[in-house]
């Protein structure tokens, strides 16, 4: 049996409650970049001593100052202690900004995940001043914040998923032999009016893994004609297949879309249909989009996004729908909102997280979270019903929940961004008790 450690003050608390040993009051704001402008943060993960990464992008200079008409983002790490407060033996006060080229960049990080021996991976994307269009992006950390210069160029890594010039990478995934799948969309057609999902994967020190697909690279499309395929998100099973989740739009209607592939980058033909499944959700105006993936202990797939609400969708193993979860396998509560993340705590129960508003049209958004059981029925001991809202900065204000980790002792971390009128965006992470 497997025994979660409680402390005293978790013991007596309502689950889904803010943890008051974070940041004073669960919750913890920071200028990311130390800039005073507008920060977000895209992904988090939580390291085996408890210090919690998050990573995102910093708005280094606003549109239309001197240096040119565009605005240049920078990659962003941020490093806090267990309390929420920065960690100041990383980087600058817990803080690293990269840049990978040119002073009119939109660099930007998506994705975040630690290797054993401490180092810090980051994916994103790169335009380098539209020099050639954006394309994956990597970098690679030391556990001091340095940049790790045994890994690609000086510890960056630029690569395109096909010869034309849109390409953006969304999530990313480390394999135990050490390998880096990231994964995205690429214009397959240049012009931007068809994109498939791109699946790219690297060698431990940055090359790109010839042994898997086409060079390194994939590109898989789920309709005959011209479609819009974009992969969000991408988890690894025990036997190293690889799932990918995401959106595919054909014709003016978003559909769930996921893929499976084998280790060396082949469609796995024993998933769905030749390795790929569509899934209809029948959302509000054919808007079923598909944000994150997670897998449980027994190999079920389970993937959330927005159907109208906050959407899940489980999958057994040969890619079919899950008939005891939900209603045949989907699950919606009904909410104005969307999720962007999903987790599976060690106890089986999952938490799905976004952003929601009160009304429709709002611009009052907060973050949220829902727990179901492993049948999909909300868990009613989590929050207020199975639901917890957490307010930043009071009425009018835009926080937006784009990322979950789950800690060993089953606390839940979440992070985003939080805008309030008068204010740039800032790093915005909560932490709740399980």
């Amino acid at each position: 049996m497997l025994v979660v450690p409680v402390s005293p003050t978790w013991a007596t608390s309502v689950s889904g409650t803010l943890d008051p040993t974070f940041g004073g009051d669960g919750t913890v704001l920071a200028d990311g970049s130390g800039s005073g402008k507008s920060d977000e943060a895209a992904d988090v993960v939580v390291a085996p001593d408890g210090k919690i990464v998050a990573v995102g992008y910093s708005l280094v200079r606003p549109l239309g100052e001197e240096e040119g008409d565009q605005p240049d983002y920078d990659f962003v790490v941020a490093r806090y202690n267990p309390d929420g407060s920065l960690d100041s033996t990383f980087g600058a006060g817990g803080v690293v900004q990269t840049t990978f080229g040119g002073t009119q960049s939109r660099d930007e990080a998506k994705a975040v995940a630690l290797q054993p021996d401490g180092k810090i991976v980051v994916a994103g994307s790169t335009d380098r001043d539209l020099e050639d269009g954006s394309h994956f992006a990597l970098a690679r950390y030391n556990s001091d914040g340095s940049l790790d210069t045994t890994f690609g160029d000086g510890g960056l890594v630029v690569a395109q998923p096909s010869t034309f010039t849109i390409d953006a990478a969304e999530g990313m995934a480390i394999q135990e032999n050490g390998r880096i799948v990231v994964v995205g969309s690429s214009d397959a057609l240049a012009g931007g009016s068809d994109f498939d999902f791109a699946v790219m994967r690297f060698m431990p020190g940055g090359a790109l893994d010839t042994s898997f697909g086409a060079g390194g690279k994939v590109l898989t499309s789920f309709n005959t004609g011209r479609s819009l395929d974009t992969a969000k998100a991408v988890a690894i099973q025990s036997n190293g297949r690889i799932v990918v989740a995401g959106i595919s739009n054909a014709g003016g209607s978003d559909d769930f879309a996921v893929t499976r592939y084998n280790r060396d980058g082949t469609l796995d033909a024993t998933f769905g249909t030749g390795g790929k499944v569509l899934t209809d959700l029948g959302g509000l105006h054919g808007v079923d989009r598909a944000g994150a993936v997670a897998l449980q202990a027994n190999g079920k797939i389970v993937v959330a996004g927005s159907g109208g609400g906050f959407s899940l969708v489980r999958y057994l193993r040969d890619g079919t729908l899950d008939p005891t979860f939900g209603t045949g396998g989907f699950v919606n509560t009904p909410l104005d909102g969307r999720p962007l993340a999903v987790a599976v705590q060690l106890d089986g129960r999952i938490v799905a997280a976004g952003v929601s508003w009160p009304a429709p049209f709002s611009t009052d958004y907060n973050f949220t979270l829902l727990r179901y059981n492993r049948n999909g029925t909300l868990n009613t001991s989590f929050g207020d019903g199975g639901k917890v809202t957490t307010d930043f900065s009071g009425s009018g204000s835009h926080d937006q929940l784009n990322a979950l980790a789950i800690q060993p002792d089953g606390g839940i971390v979440a992070a985003g961004s939080s805008y309030s009128p008068g204010h740039q965006n800032d790093f915005a992470l909560a932490r709740y008790l399980p």
